[in-house]
């Protein structure tokens, strides 16, 4: 176990480094789902700007 002995003292725990890690896995999966559910966001966003059919490239 001398290598973990050796690791211990050469990275110590800082104090609060418990609440960020959870913190930065909480942030990773919240991107994840963002990634997965991408299709639902983008549709959620068509309905704030509705697209009107027929009027793009006109030169009327």
């Amino acid at each position: 176990m001398r290598v973990l002995e050796d690791w211990r003292e050469r990275h110590p725990l800082h104090r609060g480094s418990g609440p960020r890690l959870i913190a930065l896995i909480l942030m990773l999966v919240m991107v994840i789902i963002f990634i997965l559910n991408s299709d639902r966001i983008a549709a959620g966003f068509t309905m704030l700007f509705p697209v009107v059919q027929g009027t793009a490239g006109t030169s009327e």
